[in-house]
């Protein structure tokens, strides 16, 4: 062989390594159709692919994809442009989608060169999955949008978008509309202020300006427009688009007596809280604020009084079904959380009120505080009519060991009356030792013992 001849095989063979190197699955294809060797950089179909060494192509690919295997040959056979075919081939772990192109060899054969189809069909999967992803997360928030924009369109309470920026309004509910006595029209995009009376203007407009950093506006009384209508406005910031916003509620004071009467009386002692028909606070006095946790006025109004009372839902759905079918309860026994997890024993009274915004009036008392075991700091029924309270409250094993114990009380201290307090002989009545008899006293807090009482007979 001329020199310059095997010079030209050595670099046409050194190109041709070169591309296997650079391809997902190369093959060397002899003039007879069948694989010579087999090269692949994927490392874990590398023992299945080098079973096809040996064997003639065709056999070693899907029925449909033989086509496309002897027209590859015959192309790179003549000449012709490569042309690439995706071929399904055949291995001990499935099918394996290679798209192929072919070009002839120095020595006579073929070189096919491959790309491994199934990373490309899993970005492509991946990119399919993640479209169907964000039409599934835009369609939950067109779907949320179109709920909040219901509620807020429907919602009693007057509430407006704020630019806090500008102090312009931006949107408004129809309740806001009313409130102002304007079409939604001669409202949006003008300032709050402009709304109020004069004389308030400034302290609202300071106010917005105060609260563009973030946090609550605190409630503020206010007079609407010329006429003079009182009304507290508060509000909270929040960031959108890059900008912040303030939602702001407007609660008209002189539509409600009630409401105005409890906010004059922040120091009366007993809790005293006002509610619309949906049971939402729209006023409460200092007590009630001491009582749930609250620091200010502003953290209780709006928050709806279902979260305050009650043990449980049975519960509610007694008091507030009483109180709406009846309209009015009186020392309803049932609990009041705070904003910190703690709970104490209330008695609700409530009553319905009609004049100006229809609502509820609740006026909330601790319960006094019963007999007390020295053992367990556990409160005990005292009557009958305290165990029939306890339904709805408590499990019924807890109102069985309740009555239990009411009862054992209850004949304890009957027992001590009918012996005039005499303790040995009112052990000896109820078949019990004085020493059990002793245990009992202290647990259920009756009379007091001394140490002759203890340990005499």
């Amino acid at each position: 062989m001329p020199h310059h001849d095997r010079e030209s095989y050595e670099t046409d063979d050194r190109f041709v390594h070169l591309l296997e190197v650079a391809s997902d699955i190369s093959l060397r294809v002899g003039a007879d159709g069948r694989i010579l060797s087999v090269h692949t950089v994927e490392e874990h179909i590398r023992d299945a692919v080098a079973a096809w060494a040996g064997r003639p192509w065709t056999e070693t690919v899907t029925i449909e994809s033989r086509p496309k295997v002897e027209q590859l040959l015959r192309d790179a056979r003549a000449g012709t442009g490569p042309v690439r075919r995706e071929i399904n081939q055949l291995s001990e772990k499935g099918e394996i989608a290679v798209r192929y192109v072919t070009v002839s060899a120095a020595d006579g054969g073929v070189i096919a060169l491959g790309q491994d189809l199934r990373a490309v069909a899993r970005m492509q999967q991946r990119l399919v999955d993640s479209q169907r992803a964000m039409e599934r997360d835009y369609l939950r928030l067109r779907s949320a949008e179109t709920r909040y924009r219901l509620l807020f369109q429907l919602g009693s309470e007057a509430v407006l978008i704020i630019d806090a920026a500008n102090g312009r309004v931006v949107d408004l509910n129809p309740a806001a509309t009313t409130l102002l006595e304007a079409t939604p029209g001669r409202i949006v995009g003008r300032p709050l202020s402009e709304f109020f009376d004069p004389a308030d203007r400034e302290l609202l407009q300071d106010v917005i300006a105060s609260t563009r950093g973030g946090g609550r506006m605190e409630p503020i009384r206010v007079r609407i427009g010329s006429q003079g209508r009182a009304a507290l406005v508060s509000g909270v910031a929040y960031r959108q688009d890059e900008a912040t916003h303030l939602l702001v509620r407007l609660a008209a004071l002189d539509g409600s007596p009630v409401v105005t009467a409890v906010m004059a009386l922040p120091e009366l002692p007993e809790a005293m809280v006002v509610t619309d028909l949906d049971r939402v606070v729209r006023g409460a006095n200092r007590a009630y604020l001491d009582m749930a946790g609250f620091a200010r006025l502003e953290q209780a109004l709006g928050e709806s009084l279902e979260r305050r009372l009650g043990r449980s839902g049975a519960e509610t759905g007694i008091l507030f079904g009483n109180l709406r079918e009846y309209g009015q309860i009186k020392d309803f026994g049932t609990v009041l959380r705070g904003e910190f997890g703690t709970s104490e024993d209330v008695d609700v009274t409530a009553v319905s009120v009609q004049q100006g915004l229809p609502g509820y009036v609740f006026l909330i008392r601790r319960t006094p505080q019963r007999t007390v075991s020295s053992g367990g700091g556990h409160e005990l029924p005292r009557s009958a009519h305290d165990l029939t309270e306890l339904i709805g409250r408590l499990p019924l094993k807890d109102i069985v060991r309740e009555t239990a114990d009411v009862i054992e009380r209850l004949c304890i201290e009957d027992a001590l009356r009918l012996t005039n307090d005499n303790r040995a002989a009112a052990a000896q009545m109820l078949g019990v030792s004085r020493q059990s008899l002793y245990d009992k006293l202290r647990r259920y807090g009756i009379g007091e013992l001394g140490g002759d009482d203890e340990t005499g007979d």
